[in-house]
């Protein structure tokens, strides 16, 4: 990864200095020819969903699925069911420049495909991506095209629900340069999955802070409430104790933040200077807690171990980890075909010294599509993205035809959406809380069935026909008798019972940088190495408490300093 780094920071220099050469004036007069538009086709009313009436071609970057994930029969990624499917709807083509495996090989591809100046008319990129494209004028401003083409589904998923944070991130004085996509916040908030059927058999409160935690974790390892062997507590099985990514499974990440620590984040500290979360004063406290958590047992001793930690509770030897709301709808729903009796309930805790229930959060956009400048048809890529994130989302307003003949060609096949280059995942960022109190207010007669939208309607028909407790996820066996599965049951459960935490509200700290500044590139690594062994020996009690101060003086040293200061310069910009 050191000589990726390096090749990024060659690429910021060089493509910059030639951002004035004689492929400028090249892509200019392409330009041109692109704003001589065909007034018949102009004048039209605009439908965002409504096919072109000349075929457009737009040359794009593939990426391709990893491993053995590849095409149903009878197709290639040049010509499959996807591509003919926006042939058929939209009237466009697609001519693949290049192909690569999503991650590393493909982003080593878009580094060199910036070097050359020679990118396709459409690509994804990353946000450092972003940056050296804009900053190397390669890109086409869509601020006119977004306002003038994006499906209303799409304006409001960015602007009436995201507040235009996403596009903020894609937005450079001024000008639009991508489309992004649009996380959903509660993916990030991490929260307290506690069996309740244990915690009412031995007749114990509700937890809220941290001592609660302990205290049952004890109760339940005392009382071998999962027989020999039970774990109080599990832990991740990574080097990082806790992220800044989200969807964060057996992470520490809430113990950390009720002591308002936030490892991994570039925060600003009491005085309002930035630093960084991992080496706050508060990060030691934290550790302190951990490091006696596990020396009295009640932390998985074997945690850093472990291959699979969801093994833990899937066997019914633990009864409380930290994970994300739909750990309810998957991991947990299978933990039912071992034991049908056990009742789950999710806690937001621990709460910090205040009361209040802190998380961090995570960045609201990671991916864009962006289009080269210059391109004639930059309207195709915005009306291609309505069309996917439209179905993708269940949109009313998609015309019913198109939503019939992308579920028959392409839901029916194993076809990945990797191959999609409309798919930029795009979903109502507060999708968990709005999802749920919709159900919820469906259950209770508030809210009119038939205006839910199309992926929680059906769990409705669940709820209302088989569940008749919604506090708790449990085991409903008649849905399963009828015909349906462990994530049809547990689907809306997961809304419901693993959402609560956050429908009662909650603290999100956000990083104030999610991508790397120009030290990071050549140091991150040794710095993260540093980190993860540190917090990890400090816990398990093979380094002293106060190998914490010695930690922060060598992060410093090493670079972290230096790195501050460009995080500060980073984020003014």
């Amino acid at each position: 990864m050191k000589w990726m780094s390096g090749m990024l920071v060659l690429l910021i220099t060089f493509v910059t200095a030639c951002s004035s050469s004689s492929t400028n004036t090249a892509k200019n007069s392409e330009a041109e020819k692109g704003m001589k538009k065909d007034p018949e086709v102009v004048s039209k009313p605009i439908d965002p969903y409504g096919p072109f009436d000349k075929t457009v071609t737009i040359s794009i970057a593939q990426q391709l699925p990893p491993g053995d994930a590849m095409l149903p029969p009878g197709n290639t990624v040049e010509d499959n069911v996807m591509t003919r499917f926006y042939e058929k709807s939209l009237n466009i083509k697609f001519n693949r420049e290049w192909n690569a495996v999503t991650g590393e090989p493909y982003d080593q591809k878009v580094m060199l495909a910036i070097a050359s100046r020679k990118i396709p008319d459409a690509m994804k990129v990353n946000e450092e991506q972003l940056r050296t494209m804009v900053k190397a004028g390669l890109l086409e401003d869509i601020t006119d095209v977004y306002n003038k083409y994006a499906s209303p589904n799409i304006k409001r998923l960015h602007n009436d629900l995201a507040g235009g944070k996403a596009l903020k991130t894609a937005t450079f004085d001024n000008k639009l340069y991508g489309i992004p996509n649009i996380s959903i916040e509660g993916d990030a908030v991490t929260v307290l999955f506690l069996r309740k059927d244990w915690l009412d058999k031995l007749k114990l409160p509700e937890p809220t802070t941290m001592d609660d935690i302990t205290k049952i974790a004890k109760a339940f390892i005392d009382n071998k409430m999962g027989g020999e062997g039970t774990i109080g507590l599990t832990g991740p099985n990574t080097p990082e104790l806790a992220n800044e990514k989200g969807n964060r499974t057996h992470g520490f990440d809430p113990v950390f933040s009720s002591y308002r620590s936030f490892p991994r984040h570039w925060v600003k500290d009491d005085a309002g200077k930035v630093t960084y979360g991992s080496i706050q004063s508060q990060t030691k406290d934290a550790l302190a807690v951990l490091r006696k958590m596990y020396a009295d047992g009640i932390i998985d001793k074997e945690f850093f171990l472990r291959k699979d930690p969801n093994e833990l509770f899937l066997s019914g030897k633990n009864g409380m980890f930290f994970g994300p709301w739909w750990m309810a709808w998957t991991s947990l729903a299978n933990g039912f075909k071992t034991d049908p009796n056990q009742v789950w309930k999710a806690y937001a805790a621990p709460v910090d010294k205040s009361g209040k229930f802190v998380t961090h959060l995570q960045a609201v956009s990671r991916e864009y599509l962006v289009i080269r400048k210059g391109y004639e048809h930059p309207e195709a890529l915005v009306k291609g993205v309505n069309l996917k994130i439209g179905i993708d989302r269940q949109a009313k307003e998609v015309p019913q035809a198109l939503a019939d003949q992308y579920k028959n060609e392409i839901k029916t096949t194993s076809i990945s959406n990797t191959l999609d280059i409309f798919r930029v995942v795009t979903d109502d960022i507060n999708a968990v809380t709005n999802r749920r109190n919709a159900l919820l207010g469906a259950m209770n007669k508030t809210v009119d069935p038939a205006s839910l939208d199309g992926e929680i309607a059906p769990m409705y028909n669940i709820l209302s026909k088989y569940i008749d407790d919604t506090t708790v996820l449990k085991y409903y066996p008649k849905v399963i008798g009828d015909g349906f599965t462990m994530s049809d049951m547990a689907g809306p459960l997961a809304y419901i019972v693993g959402g609560a935490p956050m429908a009662k509200g909650y603290e999100g700290v956000q990083s104030l940088l999610y991508i790397p500044t120009e030290t990071m590139k050549s140091r991150w690594a040794n710095l993260s190495k540093l980190e993860n062994e540190t917090f990890l020996k400090i816990i398990i009690g093979e380094a002293p408490l106060d190998s914490f101060d010695s930690f922060v003086t060598e992060w410093r040293k090493l670079g972290g300093d230096t790195i501050i200061k460009e995080v500060e310069d980073m984020i003014k910009k």
